[in-house]
């Protein structure tokens, strides 16, 4: 877990506290930018959003280019106890997740298994149409 905390120290100003003050939420959107390949979208404002990029392999000339589809997760439905964080496709909510059950670090690694799950079910999809 060093790791996740100096990846959040590095990024959040030293004005939020130190770091075993640290909210589980960033804690758990810096474990998924460590340990999953995300990327915080804002780094003046890491506590904000994360992002990973999956490339697909769809078709040339689809509207999506091979497929590439950037999921985000995010505490924006419940900005105030951050106790809530949610998995998006664009605007549409795939999954949310009370942060409170379970660690950071298995909270993370749910949050990236149901995004890696999503993708999945929709490249089988585009692929069998």
């Amino acid at each position: 877990m060093s790791d996740v905390k100096t990846t959040v120290n590095n990024l959040l100003s030293s004005s939020q506290g130190s770091e075993d003050e640290l909210h589980y939420s960033d804690l758990t959107l810096a474990a998924l930018v460590e340990h999953y390949g995300w990327q915080y979208c804002d780094t003046q404002h890491p506590q904000n959003r994360v992002e990973r990029l999956f490339v697909g392999t769809s078709a040339d000339g689809m509207m999506v280019p091979n497929d590439a589809r950037y999921l985000g997760a995010n505490y924006s439905a419940d900005p105030d106890s951050r106790r809530y964080i949610a998995l998006y496709y664009g605007r549409d909510l795939l999954k949310d997740w009370d942060g409170r059950e379970g660690t950071p670090a298995e909270i993370a690694a749910q949050v990236n298994k149901r995004a890696e799950q999503y993708v999945q079910m929709k490249w089988t999809t585009v692929k069998a149409a």
